[in-house]
């Protein structure tokens, strides 16, 4: 005898599930998925959620990873439909989601549902940094905050705050300049985040932000002064001689003059 995976009763030969207990358990997922989407609109309050929840538990067969499922699912409908821009109000919706919905973060967060959803909000207000919107320690401030909530890795935030500064470059690119207010911010964006535009991740090499460090190198030198970088150089240098730029996958490169033989009057050989 077989025995139901829901209501935990005898099924029948060669089953494990009664057809109305599954019918029973589709739609308290619908239910579900339905009561987060509308808490995520304002359309619902987080302790009517929590009830419905805990009512699904009962008489739908609602599980935990049924939870983590639709939540995951839902966040990343959220995270698709939000716009900026964002509001702190956004930010309390996720953080009483995750405090009281009853399952674990990482549950929900496996496929990075979570992380995405940061990214998007972290992104919106760095971007307001670019618009002249927000000063920069205002939105290093905000997305302390938004990661308090929805922590990112390291190598998250380094590729979030890379795309941003490569959007930000095509922007300021467009006409082929770099104003003095332009490469200010780039400059404090850098700064302040700890990039690098000489020693780039491998995705943006030969990118816009490549176009940057070439266009204040430029300058630089058009002014008499020799770039600072922190570029090892894989070769020897001479005494005089210092890095300006490195570009990965060569091998070699040098100048080389070309000489060939050619014909010349009465058949004697010319050197070019």
């Amino acid at each position: 005898m077989g025995t139901c995976k829901y209501c935990g009763q005898d099924a029948g030969f060669f089953s494990h599930v009664h057809q109305e207990c599954e019918e029973k358990h589709d739609k308290g997922i619908t239910a579900l998925e339905d009561g987060i989407r509308r808490y995520f609109k304002d359309a619902l309050n987080i302790n009517d959620l929590i009830a419905m929840v805990a009512n699904l538990r009962r008489e739908n067969y609602v599980t935990d990873p049924d939870i983590a499922i639709s939540s995951a699912k839902c966040i990343d409908e959220y995270t698709e439909k939000s716009r900026w821009p964002f509001h702190s109000h956004q930010l309390d919706l996720v953080k009483n989601y995750i405090n009281k919905i009853g399952v674990p973060y990482q549950s929900i967060n496996v496929n990075g549902s979570f992380d995405r959803l940061s990214q998007k909000m972290i992104r919106g207000f760095l971007a307001e940094f670019f618009t002249g919107q927000k000063t920069m320690q205002r939105v290093m401030q905000i997305s302390q905050q938004i990661m308090a909530v929805m922590p990112l890795s390291s190598e998250q935030k380094q590729e979030m705050y890379y795309y941003m500064l490569n959007q930000a470059a095509e922007n300021y690119m467009k006409d082929g300049l770099l104003s003095d207010d332009e490469e200010r911010k780039l400059d404090e964006y850098i700064y302040m985040l700890g990039l690098s535009t000489t020693n780039l991740p491998p995705q943006y090499q030969g990118s816009e932000i490549s176009r940057i460090g070439q266009t204040k190198m430029l300058k630089q030198l058009q002014k008499g002064i020799i770039p600072q970088t922190n570029i090892v150089a894989p070769i020897l240098l001479g005494r005089d001689e210092a890095v300006l730029w490195c570009y990965n996958g060569v091998t070699m490169w040098q100048e080389k003059v070309k000489r060939e033989m050619v014909g010349a009057i009465a058949g004697l050989p010319s050197e070019s």
